[in-house]
């Protein structure tokens, strides 16, 4: 329980200072925290779910953390706020997700599909 409070403090702490807001449909799901996003405005972006980690294909749980996500999320209107791109070189938006308001990373971690990621989270 303590992990997951501080996860959704961190996240709020991240919310607040959101450079932007997109708006758009996720097109595919990459894995339990990446998804495409295409804009309202018909751009296409990759987003990385800020804040957590989940499963890698290859690893155990990734299928059930991956298509839990596409299953709940692919093809649907969500709301995306960012905070910057990702220093990996891949050019991916880091992210919180949410459906009608709902945090879907905050999700991920409460339904045991991800993990709260602290170091990372830490380092933006």
């Amino acid at each position: 329980m303590k992990i997951v409070v501080a996860f959704a403090l961190a996240l709020f702490t991240y919310i607040a200072h959101a450079d932007g807001i997109l708006v758009g449909t996720v097109t595919r799901v990459w894995d339990g925290d990446t998804i495409t996003l295409r804009t309202l405005e018909g751009e296409t972006e990759k987003i990385r779910l800020v804040g957590i980690d989940a499963p890698e294909k290859g690893q155990p749980h990734w299928k059930d953390s991956w298509s839990w996500l596409k299953r709940t999320i692919n093809n649907r209107t969500v709301t995306v706020k960012w905070i910057g791109r990702d220093r990996t070189g891949s050019q991916r938006l880091l992210g919180t997700i949410y459906v009608a308001g709902e945090n879907f990373n905050l999700l991920m971690v409460c339904r045991g599909q991800a993990w709260y990621y602290r170091q990372y989270a830490a380092s933006l």
